[in-house]
């Protein structure tokens, strides 16, 4: 039991023996304190589990970046290659795979037609010993006329199948400028400069990348179609 002194009585001071009598008092644990509006604490149990701190959870591996798309490179001078951008865009593409197409087309009916002459020349020749002098002259200049006209229509399809060519690259070489010229208003750069023109330079000056993105962005889903002349009869 904690005895406490009356009031106005004289503590004994420290060090002081007690009155005659009187039991040692037990040595008062000082008073925790207290805060006004802050919660109590309590000392923990002696005889409780001593309580330990968690670990601290590490938090859950993140996964794999994603790459973030390469900067814009901002400089005065870039360089852009203008052969490249009008070969591996989408409408390059797609123009490249019609002349393909074309040309095959085109090829396949030349040689329908040379396998026809071949056949019809066979043909006269199996008939000369049979036929009247007269007869045969006026089928073979027949069979002439007809090799000639066919041969000229072979290469006036040929010459509109390069022309038709000709006029689809020029119309996409057109587009090109105004989409460089966007491009280096884009990027803040002062000139373009063609990469074929350059001995050396920075790798990092050269956008051709953007310049092809944006040159698809420009010509949107681009269809050519050949003239119907270039087509088999």
């Amino acid at each position: 039991m904690l005895v406490c002194a009356p009031a106005g009585a004289q503590q004994p001071e420290d060090g002081a023996a007690p009155a005659q009598g009187e039991a040692p008092a037990p040595p008062v644990a000082p008073a925790p304190s207290f805060t006004p509006g802050a919660p109590a604490q309590t000392a923990p149990s002696p005889t409780s589990p001593s309580q330990t701190t968690p670990a601290p959870v590490a938090p859950p591996a993140a996964g794999p970046l994603r790459q973030a798309r390469p900067a814009v490179p901002r400089s005065p001078i870039l360089i852009v290659n203008r052969q490249a951008v009008l070969e591996n865009s989408a409408a390059a593409r797609a123009l490249q795979e019609t002349e393909r197409e074309t040309l095959e087309r085109v090829t396949a009916e030349l040689e329908r037609v040379k396998t026809e002459l071949q056949v019809e020349e066979q043909e006269l020749t199996r008939l000369k010993p049979t036929l009247p002098p007269e007869q045969f002259d006026a089928r073979a200049r027949e069979f002439d006329r007809k090799v000639k006209a066919e041969r000229a229509a072979g290469q006036e399809r040929r010459a509109l199948f390069q022309k038709f060519t000709q006029e689809a690259r020029q119309a996409l070489a057109s587009a090109l400028p105004r989409v460089l010229e966007a491009l280096r208003r884009e990027t803040g750069a002062l000139v373009l400069l063609d990469a074929s023109a350059l001995a050396a330079a920075d790798p990092s000056l050269d956008v051709t990348a953007l310049a092809i993105e944006r040159y698809d962005a420009e010509m949107g889903d681009v269809r050519f179609d050949p003239p119907g002349e270039l087509m088999p009869r």
